[in-house]
């Protein structure tokens, strides 16, 4: 079958965990929401400089929070992930 080939890379090692997979999350959720913020390729020193101090604090919403940006759909979806419901994780993803 097909979809054998997606899960050939697990046959060694087996699929993560969901205790793995909750771990996981918080990085990965502050990853996605870092890529969804825009850079200024045209930002001066200063703002440079100011972007990359911000960068050592991460302020995100957390939790079951209204809205549309990544932020809070990211929020969202780590709930979903720590309460084991892939389905609902997944379906925030693909917004």
């Amino acid at each position: 079958a097909p979809e054998i080939a997606a899960l050939r890379p697990y046959a060694e090692k087996g699929v993560p965990t969901r205790s793995e997979i909750a771990t996981e999350m918080p990085a990965a959720a502050n990853a996605m929401v870092a890529a969804s913020e825009p850079s200024d390729q045209n930002a001066s020193f200063l703002q440079n400089l100011l972007s990359s101090a911000q960068s050592l604090v991460k302020v995100r919403p957390i939790g079951a929070v209204e809205g549309a940006g990544a932020p809070e759909t990211v929020a969202r979806m780590e709930v979903a992930v720590n309460q084991g419901d892939y389905a609902k994780a997944l379906s925030e993803y693909d917004t």
